[in-house]
């Protein structure tokens, strides 16, 4: 994998996405539609708009893949308003379950947690070719070593080449009804 040069920290995802599907990364934010850069938020004008994981799907899956989510720790709530989280297994067993599919994965995104030398921390994304982690900020290194480069990944993102007749299916959904 080839990561994109000159990425700006709020397009981290789309980079990911230009390395797992082997695209330029001009191409995928013109396949997305955004740049990111907005500021949408009143409010804050250090926030961004950057991107979601759900328009990177719709990109991948109109390049023939399929995506799929593990995460590394889950739960249930009570309720939906809840912040509060019941784990639905013992914590061992939720890694061991997250390394397992981390091993199995030969293509895709990690989404977590990256902090920054001023201390703060942000949403990142980089991209996984079964090996090694490749991330936008100019850096290549084994899962493992995630922690020592600032990156805690929470989320694998599976990306599977679909069989030709869904990949059509799917693109012939995608096109806009007249």
């Amino acid at each position: 994998m080839n990561i994109p040069t000159n990425i700006m920290p709020w397009a981290c995802l789309p980079a990911s996405l230009a390395m797992v599907l082997d695209m330029p990364f001009e191409e995928v934010i013109r396949e997305l539609g955004h740049s990111g850069d907005e500021f949408p938020y009143p409010e804050s004008k250090t926030t961004r708009k950057g991107f979601h994981i759900q328009e990177c799907i719709d990109v991948a899956m109109m390049h023939g893949f399929s995506v799929t989510e593990i995460l590394a720790y889950f739960g249930s709530r009570p309720n939906p308003e809840s912040t509060e989280q019941a784990p639905t297994m013992p914590l061992e067993e939720a890694i061991k379950r997250f390394h397992y599919y981390i091993a199995k994965c030969q293509r895709g995104i990690f989404s977590g947690l990256v902090r920054h030398p001023d201390k703060s921390i942000s949403n990142h994304a980089a991209a996984w070719d079964g090996q090694l982690i490749y991330d936008p900020r100019g850096l290549s290194y084994e899962f493992n070593d995630a922690p020592r480069k600032n990156f805690l990944p929470q989320t694998l993102w599976i990306f599977t080449k679909m069989e030709p007749q869904y990949e059509n299916n799917f693109m012939a959904r995608m096109q806009p009804v007249s």
